[in-house]
């Protein structure tokens, strides 16, 4: 099954299920992808708050925040300017996506609910819920329960239906979706974040910057594109920052830069927020992953199998990893049974400081790829950015779709329109599950 050139970019070169997609466009409105937060307690954040009596003890105010098309971190400097408050204040335990409407929680210190009513922003609305003696924090997050409609489907309904049942019935065959890393960690309009990431692992700082800069892509707009296409060609960096649109704040403070240093691109770097350089680092480990993840499942039968060697997340109750092992001759049928019971999983690198390859198998697979990207673990000490150092870790390699569920499907303007719901755990993408679903042709036409 032919596999989107964007994709193979981003190293998701295969799919799982072999029945073929759905097609159809996602995101369409706003509404059509909606996100709800669920807390480790079991407590979820609904779009349709009901307003209740405050209890709880403590001086943190927990708050329900529903928005739409609103920057989770946008929206909480603006609650901060509205309440006179630092935004530090204002926690949250995940960050939500923009193009979406959602539901989440957040929680600020010493504000009374009076305080919360009297905030007035366009596309949001907040309800204060409780007391509570901690801020919130990612360490509570569980996941996120996804309502999804995609649109402009030119299938009949009951073939819509048959399609999405026969992949979620291959899905559960492995225990869960393979659990790539989705085209929004890379960048969906220009996937160029793991490009990056490599040239600043590697410490190539001039190829770094010039792929930041004069990477071109045909979904950007007609300016930008034109103010990387001269760059690309003249390397003049005072007309590329006349150029460049004042929306590409991070292309301008490097232009500014280049201009009063022409050849100082570690320094052009370093004018770069921390965040940001963790951010290439990232994508560029999210990168590798895809690609160990896509070739374990083009070459081994059984995937989600662990073998002598692999390395295994333990799961606790709310399926969550809390311990990790290697799988050996002496425990695999141990393994085994806990992996068909749900209480343990494959995991695949995330390649850091201190994190190598697997064994077995999965490691010689792991070894030719990296031999290939000409990178090793040592690479991610980041010599010359030790602030964006990453250590590296495991990530499961397939994770379980909890409480799936088709909500309707209707005809819609000669078209057919299904709507369904589910869950993840927190790391997990939603729109991964819907490239399966879906296999668009073009993605970014699609909606992702």
């Amino acid at each position: 099954m032919k596999v989107p050139e964007i994709d193979r970019q981003i190293g998701m070169h295969v799919y799982l299920t072999r029945t073929r997609g759905i097609g159809g466009k996602i995101r369409k409105r706003l509404e059509d992808f909606v996100v709800e937060e669920i807390l480790s307690n079991g407590l979820i954040a609904t779009v349709h708050p009901e307003t209740r009596e405050i209890c709880g003890e403590g001086s943190h105010l927990l708050c329900t925040l529903v928005k739409k098309g609103w920057d989770t971190l946008l929206i909480i400097k603006e609650i901060a300017k509205q309440l006179g408050v630092n935004p530090k204040i204002v926690k949250y335990a995940g960050l939500k996506d923009a193009k979406a409407v959602t539901a989440q929680h957040i929680s600020i210190r010493g504000i009374k609910p009076q305080q919360i009513l009297k905030i007035n922003i366009k596309n949001a609305r907040i309800t204060p819920i409780a007391w509570v003696k901690t801020p919130i924090s990612s360490q509570v997050l569980l996941g996120n329960r996804f309502t999804i409609t995609i649109r402009e489907i030119g299938l009949a309904r009951g073939e819509v239906a048959e399609r999405i049942t026969q992949i979620m019935d291959e899905i559960g065959g492995y225990g869960g979706m393979a659990n790539f890393f989705s085209y929004q960690r890379f960048g969906a309009f220009r996937p160029i974040t793991h490009l990056v990431g490599k040239q600043i692992v590697k410490g190539n700082y001039e190829k770094a910057v010039k792929i930041l800069l004069a990477y071109v892509s045909p979904h950007e707009s007609e300016k930008a594109r034109k103010a990387r296409e001269f760059l690309s060609e003249t390397w003049d960096y005072s007309r590329a920052l006349r150029l460049m649109p004042k929306s590409l704040y991070y292309e301008r403070v490097a232009l500014k830069w280049l201009a009063r240093h022409p050849n100082d691109y570690y320094g052009c770097l370093k004018r770069l927020p921390t965040k940001l350089l963790r951010l290439f680092v990232h994508a560029y480990q999210a990168y590798l992953f895809n690609t160990f993840l896509s070739q374990r499942l083009a070459q081994m039968k059984e995937p989600h199998r662990p073998r002598p060697g692999d390395y295994v997340a333990l799961l606790d109750q709310k399926g969550l990893p809390y311990k990790n092992l290697v799988a050996g001759e002496e425990n695999l049928k141990e393994v085994e049974k806990l992996v068909e019971r749900g209480r343990a999983c494959l995991a695949l690198p995330l390649i850091g400081a201190k994190q190598k390859t697997s064994g077995g198998d999965q490691g010689e697979i792991e070894s030719e790829i990296l031999k290939k990207e000409e990178v090793t673990p040592i690479d991610f000490k980041l010599a010359g950015f030790p602030e964006a150092r990453s250590s590296g870790g495991l990530r499961p390699a397939f994770t379980p779709i909890k409480d799936f569920q088709i909500m309707s499907i209707c005809q819609e303007n000669g078209t057919t329109k299904a709507t369904m719901q589910f869950a993840l755990i927190k790391g997990s993408y939603a729109t991964t599950l819907l490239r399966e679903i879906m296999k668009p042709e073009n993605p970014v036409d699609s909606g992702f």
